[in-house]
């Protein structure tokens, strides 16, 4: 879970973005055997919360006519204030929260009250633009094994000791089943298995040095089911190929159980020969669905929450 409060005023877009990466890019948790990934990559589940200040790019009497408007309208039309929203904007054009899905507000703004009204009054004295300031959004693994549903997503009317009247939210998220030991046998004793990777290349990749350019290499792992694996790093390039056959074993008590229930994760690194290497990104891939299976993949890598080029490959 991760709360917060970003860059407050109806202007501050950028500020709020920046704030945003910034937490993204250096969590202050940091869990030993994912050292160096981003917050978002480090868990299944990753719920961010808090007042995040994204206002609505409305005037206040604009505003004010759709949420003081005659309920049987009000639903449609705060469809449309919600496309005038900035977390709405931001996220879809993607310099915001990449990844995560915004759960919809379908009550009206919560900000700005007026303190003690019962019921709630938005202050007209200020003229601050009725907004959804307070949010909540989630991100899970890419495994489909994994779901969220919500199950609830209101404001709380009869709490009014604040310029915010409160949100709240119910999910269930499901996790999939790991079948006993003595039900999941290895894959085998007695032959080797391997996850090959192929044709790997990267597409306009983050610049980590001064000349506008980058010496990247990947790291590819599973935790508990594989060891770590390190490619050649690829000299003054933002595109690299890298035409090696990767073959990394699966560990001797590894079931293919085990394989179906976790993701591959991957780190972009710039190499620096003097000073310490750059992080460029992450992207984490589901492992194929059955034995000999091959899978093409594309996926955007991330880096400070937002995307930064993409790493292809089967």
């Amino acid at each position: 879970f991760v709360s917060c409060h970003l860059a407050a005023h109806h202007d501050k877009v950028s500020n709020r973005n920046e704030d945003y990466m910034d937490i993204s890019g250096e969590p202050k948790i940091k869990r030993k055997k994912f050292k160096g990934y981003e917050i978002s990559n480090q868990f299944d589940y990753l719920f961010w919360f808090g007042d995040l200040n994204y206002r609505i790019n409305l005037s206040f009497a604009e505003t004010l006519k759709v949420v003081t408007s005659d309920k049987g309208r009000r639903e449609e039309l705060m469809k449309g204030l919600y496309e005038k929203d900035q977390l709405n904007k931001e996220h879809k054009e993607k310099r915001a929260f990449v990844g995560y899905v915004p759960v919809v507000p379908t009550f009206p703004p919560t900000y700005r009250m007026k303190k003690g009204m019962h019921p709630p009054a938005y202050n007209s004295e200020l003229a601050r633009i009725p907004s959804w300031c307070d949010r909540i959004l989630y991100k899970k693994t890419p495994h489909p094994s994994y779901a969220v549903d919500v199950l609830n997503f209101a404001s709380i009317l009869s709490i009014v000791t604040s310029d915010h009247t409160p949100i709240r939210g119910e999910f269930r998220v499901t996790m999939p089943p790991t079948p006993p030991p003595s039900l999941s046998s290895p894959l085998s004793l007695s032959a080797k298995y391997y996850l090959v990777v192929t044709e790997l290349r990267g597409n306009n990749l983050k610049a980590g040095d001064a000349g506008k350019s980058s010496d990247p290499f990947l790291k590819l792992s599973s935790p508990k089911i594989m060891k770590k694996y390190i490619t050649d790093t690829k000299k003054q390039t933002l595109n690299p190929v890298w035409d090696e056959k990767i073959e990394i074993p699966f560990e001797a008590t590894t079931t293919f159980d085990l394989i179906q229930s976790r993701v591959l994760y991957v780190r972009v690194i710039d190499y620096d020969y003097l000073v310490s290497n750059d992080e460029l990104g992450q992207l984490r891939l589901l492992f194929p669905k059955r034995l000999n299976e091959e899978v093409s993949f594309c996926e955007p890598v991330i880096s400070f929450g937002v995307e930064a080029g993409t790493i292809q490959g089967k």
